[in-house]
């Protein structure tokens, strides 16, 4: 079994390619329009939410949409940055970010993982629920497609993220859908919603336990 399909996506380091400009004829014009205009639209959306925390169900399934596993958790976001996503089955684990630094802790490992947490956020479409960066939003594509959002690594933006939907039930969000460039996809449900209540900022501060084994990432650029 692959590693958590959730952390591979919250803690992809990708490069980021920059493209020439290039010309565009009058269809193009459009469909930049209407990206731009649905991206300012889920921007303004999830501007709203300054807290969000929920419990999820986990679905992960593989290149032939067969169910590989499921699992359940928790989940706290606080902008700016700030995210708790705690995994309890099948295996206990849980990823922290504070920002400034991300924490990816396997409790069966024994292992805490130390990641340099802009850089991580800054290059997963996870970050633009939490972030009103004009840079980050610009590294991506906006589509509407039904009461689903689809996001995109724009073509000058490499991703380990193939696409990342965001359904929404009114003005819940209902669910994210993950696929990723090996074209598995896991999908977590959420209930138990709660929106913009306060969260102690102690929430996204990690102490790592006595006696495991430190993996940091930070070191080396």
């Amino acid at each position: 079994m692959k590693v958590k399909l959730l952390s591979m996506c919250i803690l992809c380091v990708s490069g980021i390619a920059f493209s020439q400009p290039k010309e565009v004829n009058t269809s193009d014009k459009l469909e930049t329009t209407i990206t731009k205009n649905t991206r300012t639209e889920l921007r303004e959306k999830l501007l709203t939410l300054n807290t969000f925390s929920a419990e999820f169900e986990q679905f992960v399934y593989d290149e032939a949409n067969e169910l590989l596993q499921t699992g359940k958790g928790q989940v706290e976001l606080k902008r700016p940055n700030m995210i708790r996503w705690h995994q309890i089955e099948p295996d206990d684990t849980v990823l922290v970010s504070n920002g400034a630094t991300t924490y990816y802790y396997d409790e069966f490992a024994e292992q805490v993982s130390v990641y340099d947490g802009k850089k991580l956020l800054d290059d997963s479409p996870f970050a633009l629920l939490t972030s009103n960066n004009d840079a980050l939003w610009q590294q991506y594509d906006v589509e509407l497609n039904g009461n689903n959002y689809v996001v995109k690594p724009a073509a000058s933006h490499q991703s380990q993220i193939e696409k990342l939907i965001i359904e929404y039930q009114n003005l819940n969000i209902k669910s994210l859908i993950v696929f990723d460039i090996s074209g598995q996809n896991s999908k977590y449900v959420f209930s138990q919603n709660e929106y913009n209540k306060e969260i102690d900022n102690g929430t996204f501060v990690f102490s790592i336990p006595d006696g495991v084994m430190i993996d940091d990432q930070r070191q080396g650029g």
